[in-house]
């Protein structure tokens, strides 16, 4: 039996399987994503190290430009390069999207186009602004630090009046300044230094960009029970099997007929209707009679019922959170299936 779910599992787990276990997969790894997050490594490291490989990879790679004006290109040319360069500059735009300024002195972090740690897409001017700020000289935030208004608790900043602007942006100005405030940016002395905003620590790892990738894949696949399900007490593969169940994934005589494979449809343990998933853990009267033959022998409150599976297990493992009965559907559902196979492959009775 567990030979057959692991070849039902390998045709149709498919990209939710690679879900992290808190997103309702199975926390296998997407190896070409993984690949894809290791390679971004070594666009962090040439950003924010000094190495041997770094200033060979820079000379022969980037020069005669600085490596911030690399950064900001928008494509790269990748004709006639190395394999693991080509590798980086594939990844490369998983950092660039995350990258963000610790703001010290301002010398680097470019007005209107480069984003401050805190800034949250308020960093972002129109482009004509942007022109009129860089004819009068005015390109990093250092050029807009008004050092006379500042005080111990906040950095003053250059109103309209004086850099100039005119009067149809003094609302876009203003807003700005009101982003850079809030942010709590100060300019100081000191080096500035480039974060990774998707990382707690402010520090790319392939963990946050692989953890970033796969969430651009399947962002609707967060779930609320595949981490409650792997703390149950049951068997490994009875909780894999009950996973599959709410996923809707158990090759049921419907989910088969829409495979378009041949076998029976109907349920063959009532068989008084179409053996769908919901029906046959859920609404099937076999099973409804052996949960109330438990009921009477082990005394529970409660009821395995709902709408559908998720809503009857969502119920389930609230009303008995902390017990061990939260175990009692994984571990009928999966003697409902060992009564079902042997009935339909072995013409067995169903006990």
């Amino acid at each position: 039996m567990g030979t057959r779910i692991s070849g039902y599992l390998h045709g149709w787990a498919g990209t939710r399987s690679h879900c992290p276990k808190k997103w309702g997969g199975l926390g296998l790894k997407d190896l070409p994503l993984f690949a894809q997050a290791l390679a971004a490594k070594m666009g962090w490291t040439l950003l924010t190290r000094q190495n041997l490989w770094t200033s060979i990879s820079y000379h022969k790679c980037i020069w005669p430009l600085n490596i911030m004006e690399w950064t900001r290109l928008p494509n790269w040319p990748k004709s006639g390069i190395s394999s693991v360069w080509k590798a980086l500059l594939h990844s490369f735009p998983l950092i660039r999207q995350n990258l963000v300024w610790r703001i010290n002195d301002g010398s680097l972090a470019r007005i209107g186009l480069d984003p401050w740690n805190g800034s949250n897409g308020r960093h972002l001017l129109s482009r004509k602004l942007i022109q009129h700020l860089h004819s009068h000289e005015i390109k990093v935030l250092a050029n807009i630090a008004d050092t006379l208004n500042s005080t111990i608790f906040a950095q003053g900043w250059k109103s309209t009046q004086q850099i100039n602007l005119p009067q149809c942006w003094y609302q876009e100005w203003n807003d700005y300044i009101t982003a850079l405030s809030e942010s709590h940016i100060r300019i100081k002395e000191g080096p500035n230094e480039l974060m990774c905003h998707q990382s707690d620590s402010g520090l790319y790892t392939p963990k946050s960009g692989y953890q970033a990738l796969i969430s651009h894949k399947v962002p609707d696949l967060i779930t609320y029970w595949w981490k409650a399900i792997l703390k149950l007490t049951a068997p490994p593969r009875i909780k894999l099997f009950f996973w599959c169940i709410l996923k809707d994934k158990v090759p049921t005589g419907e989910n088969l007929m829409h495979r378009a494979s041949h076998g029976p449809t109907w349920c063959t343990l009532c068989k008084n209707a179409i053996e769908s998933t919901t029906h046959l853990f859920l609404k099937c009267t076999t099973l409804m009679d052996l949960w109330q033959k438990i009921s009477t022998s082990i005394s529970f409150t409660g009821s395995w019922e709902g709408v559908d599976l998720n809503r009857a297990w969502k119920s389930w493992y609230h009303w008995h959170k902390g017990s061990k009965l939260q175990s009692l559907p994984l571990i009928i559902s999966w003697y409902i299936w060992l009564a079902r196979n042997p009935n339909i492959f072995e013409s067995k009775p169903v006990s």
